[in-house]
């Protein structure tokens, strides 16, 4: 009797549909991911040294600036690497109402590209970190 080796064509194709299946799981999953690890790099790495800048700024001219040039950034509005996110200063709002420059100023994150989906990043000089994901619906860091 000669027995036969390798796979069966059924055997190939039941194990295609798996890896298909559990690719069509771990997809969005990990789309997510990346769009989550991307909020949290530009509040991070782009965001905390900008408002430290606006700290040293402001200890030295009494005032936040909403230029961010005058911070030693390449433009204003400052678009990171990988241009996900466009950066800009602009006066507080808080509850409503507008704060001198002298008191507060926010950084807003705006989502571009595929991480417009996943909504924008607030931070401002009175310590408030945000998330605000599409529908206006507001998460703190």
């Amino acid at each position: 009797m000669h027995k036969s080796q390798g796979f069966t064509l059924m055997e190939l194709m039941i194990v295609v549909a798996i890896i298909g299946i559990l690719a069509s799981i771990g997809l969005p999953i990990y789309s997510n991911h990346v769009m989550n690890s991307e909020r949290i790099s530009v509040g991070n790495e782009e965001l905390n040294p900008i408002l430290a800048a606006q700290e040293e700024f402001r200890r030295d001219n009494l005032t936040y600036t909403l230029n961010l040039t005058d911070l030693g950034l390449p433009n204003n509005p400052y678009t990171p690497p990988g241009g996900r996110f466009i950066i800009s200063a602009v006066p507080c709002n808080v509850n409503g109402a507008v704060l001198p420059i002298t008191q507060c100023v926010e950084l807003q994150a705006i989502g571009q590209n595929e991480q417009a989906n996943d909504g924008d990043v607030i931070f401002n000089t009175l310590g408030t970190r945000n998330h605000i994901m599409p529908g206006g619906i507001i998460q703190e860091f």
